[in-house]
């Protein structure tokens, strides 16, 4: 997994890359929300963690920036705040969070917390995926019945006599 770390405290963003690289996965780091976006753009992240209150950021306009993606492929973003409130929650998720996290919060909090917020959008790809296969076998059906049955072929149902 592809992680892409958005934190302007450098000590804060040390241990999280610490931990999380320990895990194998793959971090990358901005300290501010521009850089953050171009690293999105350029590393394709599974997930971006980003903090809210940062130097350039205003409210979670930059969240809705990473929810956006890049190339028609959007991360999942969860954001993470030593500033807790109920408005900064809700506009955090109104901006497509997948995710809040209170600081300090344990390095083990936000790894279950990032396994369920993939797995959850794999399944959602998944679903989109059997969706479209779906329609597209419908379209067929009704292509076929439209076109009337093949010369010489029983009628639908016939093999069912």
């Amino acid at each position: 997994m592809k992680i892409l770390l958005v934190e302007d405290d450098g000590g804060s963003r040390d241990i999280l890359l610490e931990h999380l690289s320990a895990r194998g996965w793959q971090v990358v780091c901005a300290q501010d929300p521009a850089r953050g976006q171009r690293l999105l753009e350029t590393e394709a992240p599974d997930l971006v963690l980003t903090d809210i209150h940062m130097p350039g950021a205003q409210g979670t306009d930059h969240v809705r920036r990473f929810c956006d993606g890049t190339g028609g492929r959007a991360p999942a973003v969860v954001v993470m705040t030593g500033f807790p409130s109920l408005e900064s929650c809700l506009d955090s998720f109104a901006a497509g969070a997948a995710g809040y996290l209170v600081k300090p919060f344990r390095v083990a909090e936000f790894v279950q917390l990032a396994e369920k917020v993939l797995t959850q959008r794999g399944l959602q790809e998944r679903n989109r995926e059997l969706e479209a296969r779906v329609a597209a076998l419908e379209a067929e059906l009704s292509r076929q019945r439209a076109a009337g049955p093949a010369r010489g072929a029983p009628p639908l149902g016939a093999e069912c006599r």
